[in-house]
């Protein structure tokens, strides 16, 4: 094969050239010539071996090629009878061919000229003229086929050193590294990748076994070694695939999987070499770890909430239930997943239809669903469970699947009834002791007026046939009695702000403030007092009840400070900046005779006192009162107070928006 452009080294020509030919001068007989011809020195030469045509004699004189003579030229001549012992100038061919030896570059070149002389041999001479070397045809096509070959290998050899790069490159890039094992020498290569997976540079982990095996935890190097006689037994058929643990140099474990494959046997089934490689698992396993972990939690979760999750598969109608699922059923996990048919059969008669049409419509408008039904469990036992379920759409917008959740709420529904219950036993005891409250005190005012009365009038017509004592304990019957009818209005008063209708409208508690401000300076017009008022104080409120609030607030505020010389009210807001939805908290303080946080918790209560009638009079009844009013409201009420250092009344309202998006009195 000729290869064109072709571009050579000196050393790529010399195979095309015999350096050492046999050279005889004019006078020379032709027997003498072919008698040196055929000596065993020439006979052995490279040049005569591979091109048996390079047997010819030149004939030079003092090296100046003359011509030449083949070994067919000689056959020819003893055919034809022609003489061997005449000289060889008379019967050699003429003329020969000659080459520079500077000139000799392109053997391609070279085979032309050949062929345009019809010539099969051509003599190199060097600079001087003298002979140095022969070329033939053969020699030619022997040098150039040798050429290709030796440029296939170097392509071969570069096509395979990229070949491992890149590899060398991928397995750097899935964290692996490679290992060639003699298994009779029990030596090994282990890759740079190999031992940079474990932390160490190249050179300071020798290739060898023990290198690998002073890595592994011990435990997994027992697996590994039965893994490898499994592989080795079976010659090769079971695969040797390991998934072990290597302590890296920092102390810290490497998951790596350990794959090979003997890839040489002797004669006896025995093996010889195995290669393989390591790929690092280390972040697969703490994936699978922390999933691990996660599935465990929710499961946990699941358990403890009662809530399970569920799949519904459109195309195949599967079903797939978590381990929950099972529990709240009551169905035996070895007996499988329902169909939806034996799902509709676990619920109760008068709920399958109603489950059925829920979870079509759910599927007919790919729409979530939600809803409440009961079931039967197989020890007969009956539950309640809330159903959720969404709808899982493919790329192509098509409904493939339903997913969704299933939550125990029997003990809900349970607690659900005892509240009921409770609530409705509570309302009925409220609105007989309410009715009690008000009809024993209303039935208490007419003999409370008699007693008034009568001790009044024996004062009046008797009064001077009593002594100073008799007098006082008349003075002490009316001034109880006052005493007692107060409490009964003050009752009254509790019993009817619990019964009465609720009305809401917009008001300024500040004007409230000011307007009960301005009546108790009437009554009191010595006192001096400093009053503040906040602005803008407005609010969704009953009137009636609100002014109830106000009026016990400011009364017992001017009550406590009655013996300050310099006394201070106020009236204040403190809104929510962070949270603007969530009730605002007003306030009233004072710097009054205050009292001690131990017993804030009496304060709220009907008839509780923390002072002496005497100091302070009073029912008991007025925050009792302010209570109830604020909770009809669905607002909170709480003091704060320091003895005699004045206390705080702090309440709370919803905004405006909120009650009237709302609209409905709350239930304390």
């Amino acid at each position: 094969m000729l290869i064109p452009n072709l571009t050579l080294t000196p050393e790529d020509l010399k195979g095309a050239i015999a350096h050492h030919p046999l050279i005889v001068s004019p006078e020379t007989t032709v027997l003498a010539a072919i008698t040196q011809l055929h000596s065993n020195d020439l006979r052995s030469s490279a040049a005569y071996l591979s091109d048996p045509a390079a047997s010819c004699i030149l004939v030079a004189h003092e090296q100046q090629p003359l011509g030449f003579l083949t070994e067919h030229d000689v056959v020819r001549l003893c055919a034809q009878g022609v003489s061997l012992d005449q000289p060889i100038q008379k019967v050699m061919a003429t003329p020969l061919l000659t080459l520079q030896e500077a000139e000799f570059k392109d053997p391609v070149a070279i085979l032309g000229v050949l062929n345009q002389h019809q010539m099969d041999h051509l003599a190199l001479v060097g600079d001087r003229g003298q002979i140095t070397g022969l070329i033939t045809r053969t020699s030619l096509h022997e040098c150039l086929h040798f050429i290709e070959l030796h440029r296939a290998e170097q392509a071969n050899a570069q096509k395979l050193r990229l070949e491992l790069s890149i590899l060398k490159a991928i397995l750097d890039i899935i964290l692996a590294g490679y290992w060639n094992w003699d298994i009779p020498s029990d030596c090994a290569y282990l890759s740079p990748g190999f031992k940079h997976m474990f932390g160490y540079a190249d050179h300071e982990l020798p290739n060898a076994t023990e290198s690998w095996q002073t890595l592994i935890f011990p435990e997994d190097l027992v697996e590994v070694m039965a893994c490898f006689d499994r592989h080795t037994q079976s010659h090769g058929n079971i695969p040797f695939y390991n998934e072990v643990r290597y302590r890296h140099k920092n102390g810290s474990t490497v998951w790596v999987v350990c794959s090979g494959q003997v890839v040489a046997w002797d004669d006896a089934g025995k093996p010889l070499q195995m290669i393989g490689c390591h790929i690092n698992i280390t972040r697969r396993k703490q994936a699978e770890e922390q999933l691990q972990k996660s599935d465990a939690h929710l499961k946990t979760a699941q358990r403890i909430a009662k809530l399970g999750s569920w799949e519904f598969d459109l195309a195949t109608e599967r079903i797939h239930w978590s381990d929950e699922v099972f529990q709240i059923f009551g169905r035996d996990p070895t007996a499988g997943m329902p169909s939806f048919e034996e799902l509709q059969q676990l619920y109760h008669p008068d709920d399958q239809a109603y489950h059925n049409q829920t979870v079509q419509q759910g599927i007919k408008t790919g729409q979530p669903y939600d809803l409440e039904c009961r079931a039967h469990r197989p020890d007969g036992s009956l539950i309640y469970i809330q159903a959720r379920g969404e709808p899982i759409f493919d790329a192509t917008g098509q409904l493939r699947q339903l997913v969704g959740t299933v939550l125990d709420i029997t003990d809900r529904k349970a607690a659900e009834a005892k509240i009921l219950q409770t609530t409705a036993q509570l309302k009925a005891s409220n609105r007989e002791l309410e009715a009690f409250a008000y009809s024993v005190s209303h039935d208490l005012r007419s003999p409370l007026r008699a007693i008034d009365g009568f001790s009044k009038a024996l004062l009046e017509d008797y009064g001077d046939q009593f002594d100073a004592e008799g007098k006082d304990y008349f003075d002490r019957i009316r001034r109880n009695v006052q005493r007692m009818g107060h409490l009964i209005e003050d009752l009254l008063r509790l019993s009817r702000i619990s019964r009465s209708e609720m009305q809401y409208s917009t008001l300024d508690l500040g004007a409230l403030v000011l307007e009960q401000i301005k009546e108790l300076r009437a009554t009191d017009p010595d006192r001096q007092i400093e009053v503040v008022v906040a602005s803008q104080a407005i609010v969704s409120a009953d009137p009636t009840l609100m002014r109830v609030v106000i009026s016990n607030l400011l009364q017992n505020a001017w009550k406590f400070t009655s013996h300050q010389a310099t006394a201070r009210i106020e009236f204040g807001i403190l809104e929510n900046q962070a949270q603007p939805d969530e009730p605002h908290i007003y306030f009233v303080s004072d710097n009054g005779a205050g009292f001690d946080m131990a017993y804030a918790n009496m304060l709220f209560g009907v008839f509780q006192r923390l002072h002496n009638t005497t100091e302070f009079p009073g029912t008991g009844i007025g925050l009792a009162t302010v209570q109830r009013a604020i909770h009809r409201h669905g607002g909170q009420v709480w003091a704060e107070g320091v003895v005699e250092q004045g206390a705080t009344i702090y309440f709370t309202l919803l905004p405006i928006n909120r009650v009237q998006t709302s609209g409905q009195e709350s239930t304390p």
